[in-house]
């Protein structure tokens, strides 16, 4: 029997960028080996951000919905503006039910998410991603609750933690789910409930998702490193000698990222995103390690 399978990662500002590179597959290599580039236009977005990137949409609906709330966008304690569900089965539950009831079912999932996140108007971006072995949908949604301002006025909050706020959150999430996608039709069932293997899933998810996005950051920063410097002694003006391999290796890394001129700002970016990632992998390493010690 297949599951009905629902997780969510939150992301801060910072792993923004990463979310919607591997989302929007903006990446031209992939070290995750179950992505078939071949395939990728075989993708879908059930909504399409009305801005260039995530992070300018996050700013668009924030402002457009006049959401409040004591936000850190940078430094190392950041808080949390986007959470993320992954909406997926088996292969063989998707297989059954083929082609176009496959695209029903993401599109009933993405009625279950916008009824979760308070309406449509706090989602981001949703993709279906056929690329892979076992197709999926990512939805990025702001968590907005109903708050206060400092003057007392009823307003709409971004905050994380109130919105997933109860030791069984997570469960009531995988409850709702399971009962709204059933209602829909689809033969599936709901994993052990009270099983704590649904919260270590979690874990292992995001710690496995990060390690996917460090190894792509650590390609690109190589792409850009292994460059050897270029000399101008004695040259005309405008003039540089550089050697073939080198200068076939930095047209490469020019078509990536957007221009040469752009490399240096790029590889600075790559290795904050990497020291993040390194920071974000060891803290979910720790995570999973407490979960199966206090759940054993």
């Amino acid at each position: 029997m297949s599951y009905a399978i629902i997780r969510n990662e939150n992301h801060k500002m910072s792993a923004v960028p990463l979310l919607e590179r591997h989302n929007e597959r903006l990446n031209h290599n992939y070290s995750n080996k179950d992505i078939d580039l071949s395939r990728t236009s075989e993708n879908y977005n059930l909504k399409k951000i009305q801005t260039e990137t995530y992070q300018q949409e996050f700013e668009r609906i924030r402002t457009r919905q006049q959401l409040k709330g004591n936000l850190r966008l940078q430094g190392k304690k950041q808080s949390t503006v986007l959470c993320e569900f992954v909406i997926t089965s088996d292969k063989e539950f998707f297989d059954r039910i083929g082609k176009e009831r496959t695209r029903r079912f993401f599109e009933d999932a993405y009625d279950f998410v916008t009824a979760k996140a308070g309406g449509e108007q706090y989602v981001l971006s949703a993709v279906v991603h056929l690329d892979e072995a076992t197709p999926h949908m990512h939805v990025a949604f702001i968590p907005v609750i109903n708050g206060k301002d400092r003057k007392g006025n009823p307003c709409k909050r971004i905050n994380c933690s109130e919105f997933w706020k109860g030791k069984d959150s997570y469960s009531r999430l995988q409850d709702e789910y399971y009962d709204f996608i059933t209602s829909r039709g689809y033969d599936l069932e709901r994993g052990e409930k009270g099983s704590t293997a649904e919260h270590l899933s979690v874990a292992e998810y995001k710690l496995k998702k990060t390690e996917e996005q460090l190894a792509e950051v650590t390609e690109q920063l190589a792409e850009i490193e292994n460059i050897e410097e270029v000399k101008t002694t004695n040259l005309p003006l405008n003039t540089v000698a550089i050697k073939r391999d080198d200068f076939e290796m930095l047209s490469a890394a020019a078509k990536n990222y957007v221009g040469a001129k752009n490399a240096e700002a790029e590889n600075v970016q790559l290795k904050a995103e990497c020291l993040s990632l390194k920071n974000e992998n060891e803290e979910l390493k720790n995570e999973r390690n407490n979960e199966i010690v206090n759940n054993t």
